[in-house]
């Protein structure tokens, strides 16, 4: 329904322009002419969009059934355990550090430059470690599907899906990342193949 509006809208605009170029341009002929495009146009992305689809609309139930795959998920943050690797803020090192979450090892070069390792009580929170790249990957938040806003057809065969997640189950390392709890708007983009809907974005 979208898509018919913005060409409905451009049409407009391009008959407007016609009229602004030929003042004496009968306006009962151009609405006629502009009726009869505009109804065959439209008609046509119908058509299109029916044997595309082929009947298998994107609707609210499809793209839920789509997303709601993917969830739940981590959020998480990286912190690298190396010292001149560290992408760690001195002031969060401190204060994770004092709450218990890591250890902070001055490492014998440089005057700030800390080896970071996670305590037990890091390590609740712990997805994975890299050993080769010293990289732990930590939990921030859990992310929660949350609902459908709404559809928009940008082609026969493609759809914009817009959704909400939830960001919640913030963990004590949350606050030392870009992690933010509540509602988030995304957007997700769909193709319709010979096998049904996949996601491409």
């Amino acid at each position: 329904m979208g898509i018919r509006v913005h060409l409905i809208e451009y049409f407009c605009r391009f008959f407007q322009g016609i009229k602004d170029r030929f003042p004496n341009f009968e306006r009962e002929k151009m609405i006629l002419n502009f009726s009869r495009f505009a109804t065959v146009f439209l008609l046509s992305i119908s058509f299109l969009g029916q044997v595309a689809w082929g009947g298998n609309e994107m609707t609210r139930e499809k793209a839920r059934e789509l997303l709601i795959r993917e969830y739940p998920k981590d959020d998480y943050m990286i912190i690298y355990n190396s010292g001149w690797l560290n992408n760690l803020p001195l002031d969060h090192i401190k204060e994770l550090e004092r709450i218990g979450l890591i250890r902070a090892q001055k490492a014998p070069t440089g005057i700030s430059v800390f080896n970071i390792f996670l305590t037990e009580k890091g390590k609740q929170y712990l997805i994975s470690y890299d050993n080769k790249k010293g990289k732990y990957t930590i939990r921030t938040a859990t992310i929660n599907f949350g609902e459908i806003t709404g559809i928009f057809a940008l082609m026969p065969n493609v759809a914009k899906v817009e959704y909400t997640i939830s960001v919640d189950n913030l963990t004590p390392f949350a606050p030392f990342s870009e992690t933010r709890g509540g509602l988030v708007n995304e957007t997700a983009t769909f193709m319709l193949y010979d096998d049904g809907w996949r996601k491409v974005e």
